[in-house]
């Protein structure tokens, strides 16, 4: 395996192949490759809504389809921009999150619009997808992930 780099700038140590490291905006593509390959291997369907795989979701949200959280076009409020959210972000840049519980900062608010209508990106979507492949599989993401990616 290869390394490149610096680990820890502190005290200039290379990286080592179990390090781990946050991906922020770079997970979106392995949340969107992970759903994709469960829907061509049948489950879940790109119209399979949040109210149907993640009913503990607000009933606001419900109608909200895979496919929809895919193209950001679902109207989820963003996480990120949530002040309970945010005061954690500065008040400890980091924060280690659990990404199961980022909608809970959410969860009161509605649709930004109505699913389908309009894009605008939200984290919050690629955090949807993750949960919903996790529903139709009864496996962790990290499982998918390094199973299917």
């Amino acid at each position: 395996m290869y390394t490149a780099g610096t680990g820890d700038l502190t005290t200039g140590k290379p990286p080592r192949p179990d390090d781990r490291l946050r991906v922020a905006g770079v997970s979106k593509a392995y949340s969107g490759a992970v759903a994709l390959r469960l829907v061509d291997r049948g489950l879940p369907a790109l119209v399979d809504t949040i109210g149907e795989r993640l009913p503990r979701l607000p009933k606001a949200w419900h109608a909200v389809a895979l496919l929809q959280l895919l193209r950001h076009t679902s109207g989820l409020p963003d996480h990120r921009a949530a002040p309970g959210f945010r005061e954690i972000v500065i008040a400890d840049p980091r924060h280690r999150f659990d990404s199961r519980r980022l909608l809970d900062f959410v969860a009161g608010e509605p649709l930004r619009f109505a699913p389908g209508s309009l894009y605008t990106y939200a984290n919050s979507d690629n955090i949807a997808v993750a949960l919903m492949a996790e529903a139709v599989t009864g496996r962790r993401y990290e499982e998918l992930l390094a199973e299917l990616v």
